[in-house]
């Protein structure tokens, strides 16, 4: 099929933001971005109180490391935020909500609010750098015939780009991002030619799963120039953006631009998880992703066609890619052989030993494009004043770090001792931490405990719907682990919970047949005593597109942590990821291969790689699951 059969989707995109909210069964809901998943303590402070000042109490994890929380009040017609006090409705819980988010620096853009969806490997600095001990192992491919190195390109300034992706063509002008080619990479085992590989000077950190670069800088370069181009507030809510470090972890997660590095100065530039063959320089990747949206926009005028993604442009990648190359006066296409994304299902879990260079410890709260120097107000741009109004300034005294520190301070105590069954190391060393949220919901009081846990002065949100920890005192973390494990969060990568995700379901949803999420909580108790035998699933196929999506109760989680192993998974299992669905859409649905459990109104259906079964209760659902999984 050409371009020219699609007819392109009836709609635009109507993503929520903290600005336009959705209106769901159970209230608002508001969907923050997070660019990198990158928070400080005292921002997952604010979000927490102001979870439970306007909404629900609860903070829900995205598959693409954002937060939404729901049941929020309706806006104020007359803009009055409400100052967090009385009656949600009365007072305009939404446009408060707002308020709060952008005083913690966390709506810096009311015109591109909603695009600011970035993915970063969330071990990025801590491992792989110094001496990789990566949680996952991406798959790569031989590698490529070529490598073209840095001309140390900065970025250019904003909003004047001169490399605008609808500028002036010049097919044959000079390559914009890479100047002479650079060396090479020594040989791999099967005689391919890698750059970076270990042995050459520019050592990989992909053999066994740590990255090759650190794309902190590059996560906070991107948001600021991606809000400085007034044309890309056009793009899709749904529209993402992936930098992977090289370990491969969020490069094969479905966002439409995205690099993944082949070497510590070049990277493979990813379209819609096809590699395009196109190499650029590191210093310069951020213009060509920002040229890459740039060039989905202009396809779609050309092509006079409404689209949210550019996977659904037949031809996507290639159609892209063909307008970067032009864009940029990149080379010609010549003979390489692709890398190869794969879909990580399960996030990091446990201690992880920090190898690299970031989360030294040092309690700073500087996250990427969250600048806490001065009054986070002061940066608040026009818009968004104008949007909110005078609700900026109600009940909101000085930086939100200011303001509630005093309240929550850090001080983990001595937490030294093993009894989570932790080889504590050398004092002093630092270690990160990796946490599961149960279902991706999690209570304020728990978001509190967490940015109280926070002594790096940093708090990452995975795509797995966990967050990372980073900068630990090994030392304390015993006892920080205890204190998580004791209000529900999950330390140990062998607990059921591991792998379990679930759409909204009922009440909060109008089209969900099920309270999913109960009933999943339900699950995992039956399923840690499994019956000795369970039905074969048959012989049905299904099929259904994802959506990003937030989930539900958090249950009893299992002891730990003790050190993740290099595949993410749990110690003494290898169970399938499982998503619980309250009808056929399924949103939320993680990529790759999964159990889907399909509420159909009479109980769930069962489905795995084609084959279905159909349960009436939950012990029976409960007891097939555990056997699609590999429990029994």
């Amino acid at each position: 099929m050409s371009i020219a059969d699609f007819s392109g989707r009836s709609r635009l995109d109507a993503c929520p933001g903290a600005l336009q909210v959705h209106a769901a069964a159970d209230g608002g809901l508001a969907r923050v971005r997070v660019p990198g998943g990158r928070l400080t303590p005292s921002q997952l402070r604010e979000l927490a109180d102001a979870a439970s000042t306007y909404g629900s109490g609860v903070i829900e994890l995205t598959s693409r490391a954002n937060v939404q929380v729901r049941g929020l009040g309706p806006a104020d017609p007359d803009g009055d935020a409400g100052g967090g006090t009385g009656n949600n409705a009365e007072n305009g819980a939404e446009n408060g909500f707002a308020a709060r988010m952008a005083r913690a620096g966390l709506l810096p853009s009311a015109t591109h609010e909603r695009i600011r969806n970035i993915l970063a490997s969330p071990l990025t600095g801590l491992t792989g750098l110094d001496g990789p001990t990566g949680l996952t192992e991406p798959t790569w491919s031989a590698g490529y015939t070529g490598s073209t190195g840095s001309t140390g390109l900065s970025a250019p300034a904003e909003p004047a780009d001169p490399n605008r992706a609808n500028g002036p063509s010049r097919p044959n002008g000079p390559n914009r991002l890479s100047g002479s080619s650079g060396p090479s990479g020594a040989d791999a085992p099967d005689g391919t030619n890698v750059p970076g590989y270990p042995g050459h000077p520019r050592r990989s950190g992909h053999p066994d799963g740590g990255g090759i670069v650190d794309v902190t800088p590059l996560i906070g370069e991107l948001d600021r120039r991606l809000c400085a181009r007034p044309a890309l507030a056009a793009l899709p809510g749904r529209f993402m953006f992936a930098l992977d470090d090289g370990r491969g972890d969020v490069a094969g997660l479905g966002a439409d631009a995205g690099i993944l590095p082949t070497g510590p100065d070049e990277a493979a530039l990813i379209l819609a998880g096809t590699d395009t063959g196109l190499r650029v320089p590191l210093d310069g990747a951020v213009t060509a992703l920002l040229t890459a949206a740039e060039a989905f926009l202009d396809e779609l005028a050309v092509r006079d066609v409404t689209a949210w993604r550019i996977a659904e442009l037949p031809d996507g990648p290639s159609l892209i890619a063909a307008r970067v190359r032009t864009a940029l006066g990149l080379p010609g296409t010549t003979p390489f052989d692709p890398v190869r994304p794969r879909v990580v299902a399960l996030g990091p879990v446990g201690v992880i030993e920090s190898t690299g260079r970031a989360g030294d410890g040092t309690g700073g709260e500087t996250g990427p494009g969250n600048s806490t120097e001065g009054d986070a107000g002061d940066d608040i741009e026009d818009g968004i004043r104008d949007r909110l109004g005078d609700g900026l300034g109600d009940g909101l005294g000085g930086r939100p770090e200011d303001r509630l520190k005093d309240g929550h301070k850090d001080g983990l105590g001595g937490g030294s001792g093993d009894e989570n069954g932790i080889g504590i190391g050398g004092e002093g060393a630092r270690v990160a931490l990796g946490v599961a949220i149960p279902l991706g919901r999690l209570t304020s009081e728990q978001a509190l405990l967490l940015a109280d846990a926070a002594s790096g002065g940093e708090i990452r949100l995975t795509p797995w719907r966990g967050v990372v920890l980073p900068g630990l005192d090994r030392a304390e973390v015993a006892g920080t682990a205890a204190r998580l494990r004791s209000a529900g969060l999950v330390v140990d990568p062998a607990s059921p919970w591991i792998g379990v995700t679930a759409c909204t379901g009922r009440p909060g949803c109008a089209k969900s047949l099920a309270d999913v999420q109960a009933d999943a909580a339900t699950s995992i108790g039956i399923a840690m005593a499994p019956p000795s035998t369970a039905a074969p699933l048959g012989d049905e196929p299904s099929g259904s597109e994802s959506s990003e999506s937030g989930p539900s109760e958090s249950g009893p989680s299992e002891s730990g942590p003790s050190v993740a192993p290099p595949s993410g998974r749990g110690p003494g299992t290898d169970t399938l990821p499982v998503h619980w669905a309250g009808c056929g859409r399924r949103c939320g649905r993680p990529r790759g291969r999964v159990v889907d459990v399909v509420a159909t109104g009479d109980g769930y259906r069962l489905e795995l790689d084609g084959t279905g079964l159909t349960c009436s209760g939950i012990e029976e659902t409960a007891a097939a699951l555990a056997a699609a999984r590999g429990e029994l």
